[in-house]
Order: C-alpha cells, then structure tokens, then sequence
C-alpha cells in the first residue's frame, strides 16, 4: 500500500503541467534534492531526491523482516532523510500574481 510522493491534486483547478515534471510534492512530504554532501541544491540542479523525515503515518517504515537493511540502505547516507537512490532535480516555478 502506498501513495504518491508528488502529483497534480485537484482542488479549486488543475496546476499548470510542464512536460517530464511530476508538478508537485503531495502534502505531508518535503522532498528535498541534496548534493554528495547532503546539502539542499538550488533549482534546477540535480542530486539526490530525499525525503526529509518524519514521514507521513506509516509512510516507508521499513523493509519486511530486515529493519536493519532499511536503516543501512535507505536511511544511512543523509541522516534525517529517506533516501532510494533516485537523482532528479526542482524546477524553479515563476509564479504571477495580480493585486
């Protein structure tokens, strides 16, 4: 079981979609894009896509009968993240507003 990390979640109206782009993390996650060194990189740079903790209730917990797999494997790199492996990077978003 399980749920999107980032998404297009409808509400008042659908948000502008920008092909290859997964548009927006879904409320309850930070997802963060970090460099070697676990430092958050500016738009548009890539690294390694991160999941600052906590997580979401019962949200990735662990690895069935190996907690100690999940730990080494997923938590370990970035203390305070869960990180899988996957590189990505944030879009910077331009935004307007009327007054």
């Amino acid at each position: 079981m399980g749920w999107a990390i980032a998404g297009n979640p409808t509400g008042i109206e659908m948000m502008p979609v920008k092909a290859g782009s997964s548009t927006k993390p879904i409320p309850g996650y930070q997802v963060e894009i970090l460099d070697e060194l676990g430092e958050p990189v500016k738009p548009n740079q890539q690294g390694f896509v991160a999941l600052k903790r906590p997580l979401p209730p019962s949200c990735l917990p662990t690895v069935w009968r190996n907690h100690d797999r999940f730990e080494t494997g997923y938590l370990s790199q970035f203390p305070g993240y869960y990180v899988s492996g996957d590189g990505g990077y944030l879009m910077k978003m331009v935004t307007c507003s009327s007054w």
